[in-house]
């Protein structure tokens, strides 16, 4: 499973994030999700800059970050001290998601979009079409658990069959027995992150 799982370091011990990342990286997984939040987008922070850097310097996992901001380009500047594998980036935060993904295409960052579990893929199409993977949000992040929403598996079987040359990702809610069910539906990553941590 490691080839398909990508823990969530929002769900570790927040006092010991360098040990917890070295867990991950004993038990054999190589890649590491960031969530960067402002306070704005959603109504929560999760690691500030100077946090990330310090874990930068002591992790040798590849790190995927998810940017849940309302400014994603003011992001570049800490993106590339970090060297992300990769970066998803909501496409509900800006109107202006080409010229975001042609900045971020500029720096040498690989990124793709997220979406918000209400949102519609219809609209976006031609827009993901210029990634390499998209990110469906199965639960709203709503700081009351993020329960799992069940209906979110018919949406990313559909994406799975409208957008076949683009990796779908996943992220919310989901453990280690939900994530056998959404592989089946055509998801390439699952990131976890409870289930994740406290198994570890």
């Amino acid at each position: 499973m490691q080839n398909y799982i990508i823990p969530s370091l929002a769900s570790a011990n927040q006092l010991c994030l360098g040990t917890e990342a070295e867990l991950v990286e004993q038990k054999g997984y190589s890649e590491l999700h960031l969530d960067i939040e402002d306070g704005n987008f959603i109504h929560n922070i999760t690691f500030g800059e100077r946090t990330l850097l310090s874990l930068r310097n002591v992790s040798p996992l590849h790190f995927n970050v998810h940017l849940m901001v309302t400014e994603p380009v003011a992001y570049l500047p800490l993106l590339k001290k970090l060297s992300p594998c990769s970066v998803f980036f909501h496409a509900e935060s800006t109107q202006h998601i080409a010229e975001v993904l042609s900045l971020f295409e500029e720096n040498n960052i690989t990124a793709g979009l997220a979406f918000l579990p209400f949102t519609a893929l219809n609209n976006y199409a031609y827009l993901i079409q210029r990634c390499h993977s998209i990110l469906l949000m199965t639960s709203e992040p709503d700081g009351k658990n993020q329960c799992f929403i069940d209906t979110m598996v018919d949406k990313i079987k559909k994406a799975s069959q409208d957008f076949p040359q683009q990796a779908i990702w996943t992220d919310g809610g989901i453990s280690f027995k939900r994530a056998k069910t959404l592989l089946s539906a055509g998801v390439k990553k699952v990131v976890i992150g409870r289930d994740f941590f406290s198994n570890l």
